[in-house]
């Protein structure tokens, strides 16, 4: 909470939750994913033979060498709500975490994604019921990418080829380094 200039007490917490809660309530997702997404010919690429993504993954989380994941119920009905609970963001083109509950709120209504996972540089999603025409990846995959441009542009290297995954994934992956 120190990092985000919040109150480490109960109130401080509540009520940093909540002015994050309003805030996205006034961000439209589309919007602002439309204005982050930027168009370049040479990394939309074409449609390839890709393995869907399905487990989570907890590798990623233990940076050192305690091995410690921490494991919590957060008491919302609202699952696009964790980026308020467990902040985590505003660097690095990662979304504040205004904008994850938003987009997040805009991805559980659209798709039915929840988010999962959470570290200190990471978000992991799932899906109850992944299955989307070439043309649905598509969207879905431009819309990933403005969200999170290093799943591109250090990952599958084209949008497409991020779109080929998603197709039948039941889990999203973003990391911002």
């Amino acid at each position: 909470m120190e990092d985000i200039d919040v109150e480490n007490a109960a109130d401080g917490i509540a009520a940093y939750r909540k002015s994050v809660i309003d805030s996205a309530n006034e961000i439209n997702a589309k919007e602002f994913l439309s204005t982050r997404y930027f168009k370049l010919d040479d990394i939309l690429g074409e449609f390839v033979q890709a393995k869907p993504r399905n487990a989570l993954s907890l590798q990623m989380l233990t940076y050192d060498s305690s091995g410690e994941v921490i494991i919590a119920k957060i008491p919302t009905a609202n699952p696009w709500e964790l980026a308020a609970w467990v902040p985590m963001g505003g660097f690095n083109e990662c979304p504040t975490p205004a904008e994850q509950v938003a987009v997040f709120h805009y991805w559980y209504d659209k798709y039915g994604a929840v988010p999962a996972v959470v570290s200190y540089d990471t978000w992991q999603m799932t899906l109850a019921k992944p299955s989307f025409t070439a043309d649905e990846a598509m969207t879905l995959a431009e819309e990933q990418f403005a969200f999170c441009y290093d799943i591109v542009l250090q990952g599958t290297e084209t949008i497409r080829g991020l779109a080929s995954i998603l197709k039948n994934s039941s889990v999203w992956f973003f990391w911002w380094d």
